[in-house]
Parts: C-alpha cells; sequence; structure tokens
C-alpha cells in the first residue's frame, strides 16, 4: 500500500504545483520565477504525442500503459524539440526570437523526462 501511496501523492503535488504556477502565470501576480517554466502548448504536445504513441501499442492494462508512456513521452519530447530547433534556426535576425524559441526547444525535453518519471514511477514496475 507504501509503495502506492507515494507516486500517487508526489503526483499528485506536482500537479497542484503545475496549476499554481499556470494560474500565476496567466493571472500577472509574479511571486516566482518559476512560471517561466511553464509553456502549454509544449505541455500538450509531450502529453498528446507521448499518450498517442502508447496507446498505439495496445497495452492491455493501466500498468502497461504507464510503462509505454514512460518510454514515448521522452520520444515526443525530442521530437518536440527538434522542431523548436528549426524554429530556431528559421529566424535568427531576431534575438528575442531566437532565445524563445531555444526555451520551447529545451522545455519539450524537460517536460518528456518529467512525464516519463511520473509515468514510471505509478507503473508499479518490480
Amino acid at each position: 500500500m507504501k509503495k502506492i501511496i507515494i507516486p500517487v501523492a508526489g503526483t499528485t503535488v506536482f500537479c497542484l504545483f503545475i496549476v499554481i504556477l499556470i494560474i500565476t502565470r496567466y493571472a500577472d501576480i509574479n511571486f516566482s520565477l518559476l512560471a517561466n517554466f511553464i509553456h502549454l502548448p509544449s505541455i500538450l504536445i509531450v502529453l498528446v504525442g507521448g499518450g498517442a504513441l502508447a496507446f498505439a501499442k495496445m497495452p492491455e492494462n493501466i500498468n502497461d500503459f504507464l510503462k509505454y508512456f514512460s518510454k514515448t513521452s521522452i520520444v515526443t519530447g525530442g521530437a518536440a524539440s527538434i522542431i523548436g530547433i528549426v524554429n530556431m534556426l528559421g529566424d535568427m535576425d531576431d534575438p528575442y526570437s531566437l532565445m524563445y524559441n531555444m526555451a520551447v526547444a529545451l522545455l519539450t525535453i524537460f517536460y518528456g523526462l518529467i512525464f516519463s518519471g511520473i509515468s514510471y514511477a505509478l507503473s508499479r514496475e518490480k
């Protein structure tokens, strides 16, 4: 029972942290610089892309889905990072756009690793 409670509690705290960061970012309440780590399109690309690839493996139960998702979220984050790098190289004239696209490219890898770790922790693999 303890093995199930710890990952679920950790995931719940992480999700609440993300919701608080989203609210503070879009409500113009700037009490944290951590809100810069929230980029909703990148989160959606990693979640939807990784989930679609995990469902393509036709898992038999939720444990198999979580194991597949832990692998595919990293792949999706890497693919989205390549898209961000292509966008960055396509707009080399504007320094602000260059840094923004680089940050988005790195955030997708970060999200892929975070979601991979969470899904691996929840998969109850021994």
